[in-house]
């Protein structure tokens, strides 16, 4: 019984752009990957059914009738859970319930704890996937007086999905330490 992992297709222009941005930070020092307070929020369900049902079926047979589970797709109870990792320091996690607009988003997290995690941290760097409400204008004007890590140049490639993407673009970008 397999679950597939959702992923955002990525079109050999995407393969470039994130290669790109990896080759530019590629050689970077340890030092200066300690700078960065990495960004990461994530919804979980309070609901005993998530949705998600495993089944055995036979190749071609996912739309078939007697494989589908008919339900009404209803808003399920959830909480977002959000925080900040950095080298040598975190920040508090942070749960709240509904929907999180870029309103919210600016008031509950980037004024109420990283502008201030920010300031604690001279010469640090900000890093946020390309969620909607980070790159909502009212996003960027609130971190302007942050230093933030460029992202990927298309909004619609994301690191959202979880931190294992995270880790992906560090395999890639961060240099091994004690390794040939």
């Amino acid at each position: 019984m397999v679950r597939l992992t959702s992923v955002l297709p990525l079109t050999p222009n995407h393969r470039r752009l994130c290669l790109e941005w990896c080759r530019a930070r590629e050689n970077w020092s340890a030092a200066e990957w300690n700078q960065v307070a990495f960004s990461y929020e994530s919804r979980f369900s309070l609901s005993s059914d998530d949705n998600r049902v495993p089944v055995w079926r036979p190749c071609g047979e996912r739309l078939n009738p007697a494989f589908a589970l008919q339900r009404h797709t209803t808003p399920t109870a959830g909480v977002i859970v959000w925080g900040v990792i950095a080298y040598n320091t975190w920040s508090p996690l942070v749960s709240f319930r509904g929907t999180m607009t870029p309103q919210r988003y600016v008031h509950d997290i980037l004024q109420t704890h990283v502008l201030s995690l920010m300031q604690r941290l001279p010469r640090a760097i900000f890093q946020q996937d390309n969620a909607p409400l980070h790159t909502a204008r009212m996003s960027q004007n609130c971190l302007r007086t942050v230093t933030t890590l460029p992202r990927l140049p298309d909004p619609q490639i994301c690191l959202q999905s979880s931190m294992s993407s995270i880790i992906w673009y560090a395999e890639l970008c961060i240099p091994r330490v004690g390794t040939n």
